[in-house]
């Protein structure tokens, strides 16, 4: 029975990172002026709880993120005037 051995450079499984806690807007630290400087803030894969309000805003997704609001009619995101979404 052959027994196979990894050379050198052979890569070893990594345990993955352990999950990032959801962050919060508004909510302390970065997530307490914008929506868009959580998301800045925010890990690629984490979770923004947006709480109940109308938030008149723009945003740029600019990585993989997602964004949960309290409900239907509870959290809404209206884009600025002139902005088209």
């Amino acid at each position: 029975m052959d027994v196979l051995h990894p050379g050198p450079h052979a890569a070893l499984a990594q345990p993955s990172a352990a999950p990032t806690a959801p962050l919060n807007y508004p909510g302390p630290g970065n997530c307490s002026t914008t929506l868009q400087r959580c998301i800045n803030t925010a890990a690629t894969g984490q979770t923004i709880n947006i709480l109940p309000n109308l938030y008149i805003t723009s945003v740029t997704m600019n990585k993989a993120v997602s964004l949960v609001g309290a409900g239907v009619g509870a959290t809404i995101i209206q884009a600025l005037p002139g902005i088209a979404c």
